[in-house]
């Protein structure tokens, strides 16, 4: 289906390239005219709006280098992808029928798996004429650590090491290899290399190799090198909590996470350790109000009722999450164990009776 679906649209445009996008789908780019990668021309515009650079940043891509990471196929390799494929047509619609077979079916890895054995051409074609990616450290160290971000690790550690091969001064590049290091468990390795990075960046990785070897004195001593360069950075302040939490300084650790949390408040686990710290730091009344208006937000996600829960078991307020959980088994009534917690509560709160009919509604879903 997926080769019919790429010819269809070179048979209309005969300049096709693929690539893939942040999620694992694919994207076609299709033209009348040879597709050109303008490198020089992508990363003016890269540098020019922040805007921009901000967005491709949350993704770990840097630069236009970032971008050739999500290559996939050139023109002549999608000439030979596409080469025995039927065309959808009105007068053959074989994707109306076929396409739905596979709707709810997860096929983005086979797809991928299967483009990788056309794939030939390293990058597409390029601009300007002459230029040589092999030859510039910085495209190079932006591939690396895009791969990396992928998941690719081994590519990431070639890159980065033939951008520290034309440049040993390329500070992305020496960050991303000690960042294969870290992934690997070579911590000396890894933190020998970070030592010698005054970097934004390679002072908060420095960080995270202290923090991972359990030395959280060095941790935050390369941390606050890092905060003194960027106090906007989220990862750093979200770091900083994992680093007090783990020190058992819970106070100071959920003032770290709320500064993290003033600069995105878009992820709920940065949320549930800044709670869970200052529950431990003594504001447990502050915590549970907290958590109610954040499972109001993300009515869906259970860390935060157990977290709720957590608390009402220590003898906190029991009014807030029975509360939270009925709700929360009106919205899902087929899960098991919100039953099971709501009757806890219930049973805590000193209400046999209600424990006991809400019990049954979780037999009904297995019983036994």
């Amino acid at each position: 289906d997926f080769q019919m679906v790429v010819a269809s649209v070179q048979s209309v445009f005969p300049h096709v390239t693929l690539w893939e996008t942040i999620s694992g789908d694919c994207l076609i780019l299709a033209g009348k005219k040879p597709i050109v990668f303008d490198v020089e021309r992508i990363q003016k515009k890269i540098e020019a709006l922040p805007l921009l650079r901000e967005d491709l940043k949350r993704f770990e891509i840097i630069g236009a280098g970032g971008l050739l990471s999500h290559f996939r196929l050139g023109e002549s390799d999608v000439r030979n992808f596409t080469e025995d494929a039927l065309l959808n047509t009105d007068n053959y619609l074989s994707l109306e029928f076929t396409a739905p077979k596979t709707l709810y079916e997860n096929t983005i890895q086979d797809i991928q798996n299967f483009i990788n054995t056309y794939k030939k051409d390293t990058y597409p074609r390029l601009s300007p004429a002459g230029f040589k990616i092999e030859g510039n450290s910085k495209v190079l160290a932006d591939l690396g650590q895009s791969y990396l971000e992928s998941g690719a690790a081994q590519k990431a550690r070639e890159y980065a090491e033939k951008a520290l091969k034309l440049n040993p001064a390329n500070s992305d590049a020496a960050v991303t290899l000690a960042r294969t290091y870290l992934n690997d468990n070579s911590y000396v390795k890894a933190i020998s290399l970070l030592e010698k990075q005054t970097s934004f960046i390679g002072q908060r990785h420095l960080s995270w190799a202290f923090f991972l070897i359990g030395d959280n004195e060095r941790a935050l001593t390369a941390l606050a090198a890092a905060e003194a360069m960027d106090k906007k950075d989220k990862m750093l302040y979200s770091l900083k909590g994992d680093i007090l939490a783990k020190m058992e300084k819970h106070g100071e650790a959920a003032q770290a996470y709320k500064a993290s949390i003033n600069l995105d408040a878009s992820n709920p686990t940065v949320h549930l350790r800044y709670y869970d710290n200052l529950v431990k730091a003594g504001g447990g009344k502050e915590a549970m109000a907290g958590l109610d208006a954040l499972r109001k937000k993300h009515p869906a996600y259970y860390p935060v009722y157990v977290q709720m829960f957590e608390i009402a078991e220590k003898g906190g307020d029991l009014n807030t999450p029975i509360n939270a959980y009925e709700e929360l088994v009106s919205l899902n009534p087929y899960n098991r164990i919100y039953w099971i917690d709501l009757a806890e509560l219930y049973k805590k709160a000193g209400d046999p009776k209600k424990a006991a009919a809400v019990m049954k509604e979780a037999y009904k879903l297995r019983p036994y």
